[in-house]
Parts: structure tokens; sequence; C-alpha cells
């Protein structure tokens, strides 16, 4: 049953690319927001599953060679969410952070050629996070070295900080939407407002095709 969550999760995110993305867009660049979107969609409608299967695994440990005092469903397939989710999630960052620059650089570049703007793109990128992996490598050298951290400790630190800056830009995302979201509506109720909101704008486009 778990298993319909992928099926559901591309055809979410199948129906957003098909409202939301401008005609003629590039097809790489739908392409890598379908995957993105499908694998956080994905993420979000496994979650009730991988509690369930969370809850009943913890019952069964708790009540040894009692397996009716636990009510768990049954989802054939269930053990492989745990090595699931964290490749999913893995995948998302990895989306989210690097495609995400690189084909905004792609795009952006000014070469006429692919390969021009293959180049451009790798300079642009190479300009960034060549020096910020340097300087990632002597802090977690540092880190192992003097504090004594195992690589499992740095990698779960580094998991924490990157949940921490997706946290933060959420919560920021959120901020904007429930203040812009509110005072647009309210700036649409004012009819007179919006009346000399349009004559603005009919003056202003008369001038330009004049």
């Amino acid at each position: 049953m778990w298993f319909l969550s992928i099926v559901f999760a591309v055809v979410a995110a199948l129906l957003c690319v098909r409202h939301y993305a401008k005609r003629g867009e590039r097809k790489y660049v739908l392409f890598v927001v379908v995957v993105s979107w499908s694998i956080g969609f994905f993420l979000f409608l496994v979650l009730p599953f991988d509690l369930e299967h969370t809850y009943c695994q913890r019952c069964l440990k708790r009540n040894p060679g009692t397996s009716s005092a636990c009510t768990c469903l049954p989802y054939p397939g269930i053990d492989a969410l745990p090595t699931l989710i964290p490749n999913a999630y893995r995948t998302t960052m990895l989306l989210g952070y690097l495609m995400n620059d690189l084909l905004r650089s792609y795009i952006g570049s000014g070469e006429f050629t692919r390969r021009g703007r293959v180049k451009d793109t790798l300079k642009e990128f190479a300009g960034f996070y060549v020096p910020f992996g340097l300087v990632s490598i002597v802090f977690l050298i540092y880190l192992i070295s003097s504090q004594g951290l195992t690589l499992t400790a740095v990698r779960m630190m580094v998991t924490g900080l990157f949940n921490a800056i997706g946290l933060f830009i959420l919560v920021a995302f959120l901020g904007y939407g429930l203040v812009e979201v509110p005072r647009r509506m309210w700036y649409r109720g004012d009819t007179a407002g919006q009346l000399r909101y349009l004559q603005f704008k009919v003056a202003v486009q008369s001038e330009v095709y004049l």
C-alpha cells in the first residue's frame, strides 16, 4: 500500500508542473523539477506509513513473543523505508542545492554554444563551491583531530546543519506568504484602490505605445 505514495507523488508533481510552468520551458528544467518535487511529495506521503511501522517495531520490542498485542498493518516491503527515505532525502538536497545553482547559471549564461555555457557554468560553480569545499574539509579535519569526533558524528552534524538551513529558508518563505497573501487579498477587496491602480497602469501603457 505504501508504494502507491510514489505514484501519487509523481502525479502530483506532474500536475503542479503543468499548472505552474510557463510554456516553452526547457525540458531538462522540467525534468529536474518533476524529479525533485516527486521526491518531496513522496517523503510527505510516505510519512504516516513510516510512523506506523516505527510504532509497530517498538511495540514488538517491548512485547517479545506476544505479537498479538501489537496491531501492525500488513505493508509488504515496508522494511525498505529506513533505507529509501534517507537516500530520497539526500537526492532532494542534491537537486535543491547543486542542480538549482547549475541550471540557473547555465540558463543565465551569455555564451551562445552549449559547450560554452557548460564551461561558463563550471567556472562560476567552481568559484564558490571549491573554496567552500576546501574550508569545509579543513574544518572537518580540525573537528576530527581536536574534538575526537568520528565520521558518523561529523556526518550527523553536517546533516543537522543542512536541516537548519532548510528550516530557516522554509520559515522565511512561510513568513513572507503569511504576510503577503492576506495583504494582497485586502488590496483586492479595496475596489476604489484597484480602480486607481488600473487607471495608472492604463496611463503608463498608453505612454509606452505612444
